[in-house]
């Protein structure tokens, strides 16, 4: 409700705070301006994520109201989308069982923990982070080029990605953050460090999930956009 039913998302602001969002993902800074000059608000050098995690019927209804602008301006393609399938009817408990033991989960738990008290570092007056390029070696640039190539190509009309093209043309973006997130959290950023083969092989098989992911949440899945307004203008 404070995401998709505040005053921000209604039909009077919905453009300018989706559009803002997207200036945010991409790393463009923000500025409102205000009558009163020490009012105005200027931020640059942001990193954002947002994290939603909503009933679908709240949000099959936030797109009928705002009639597909949320997947037509682009906002939609900037998320990892996943809405999994329902396990209610097999979550029995078994209390006689002793616990299970999660050793993958504990050290997950224990490398976040790690991650989350490092201190943020900012440059000399304190209000920019200061921040570390992060590049590829040549074995993953090829195989990111490689990538982006083949979903370029299935983005064609009536090619497998017709229909999910907004987040397809922004799947090679995602693929090269799933990377840096990976590489960070195996702990491989050391001198002059890159990002390897190896990080980029398990990006690129986490991303095709995403896809696979949003060709079953999308609808219209087995039709084109074209296709959708033909049935459209026909009825």
């Amino acid at each position: 409700g404070t995401i998709f039913g505040s005053n921000a998302m209604g039909a009077e602001n919905i453009m300018k705070t989706l559009s803002q969002y997207n200036e945010l993902w991409d790393g463009n800074g923000i500025q409102r301006d205000r009558i009163a000059e020490e009012a105005n608000v200027s931020v640059g050098e942001v990193r954002v994520t947002l994290g939603v995690a909503v009933q679908p019927s709240v949000f099959d209804q936030f797109m009928v109201n705002t009639k597909r602008l949320g997947k037509d301006s682009g906002f939609l393609a900037r998320f990892l989308l996943s809405r999994p399938i329902s396990t209610k009817g097999t979550r029995f408990i078994d209390i006689s069982r002793q616990k299970i033991e999660t050793p993958y989960l504990k050290n997950y738990n224990e490398r976040i923990s790690q991650l989350l008290n490092l201190d943020i570092r900012f440059n000399n007056d304190d209000k920019i982070f200061q921040c570390i390029d992060i590049l590829m070696s040549r074995e993953a640039e090829t195989l990111w080029e490689d990538f982006y190539n083949r979903i370029e190509e299935q983005q064609d009309e009536g090619g497998n990605y017709d229909h999910i093209s907004g987040i397809a043309s922004k799947s090679s973006e995602h693929l090269v953050r799933l990377a840096t997130c990976l590489h960070i959290f195996c702990d491989k950023t050391g001198q002059n460090s890159l990002i390897e083969k190896d990080i980029i092989e398990s990006a690129i098989e986490i991303m095709y999930w995403y896809i696979r992911e949003q060709k079953r949440f999308d609808n219209k899945s087995t039709e084109s956009e074209l296709l959708s307004d033909l049935k459209y203008l026909l009825e």
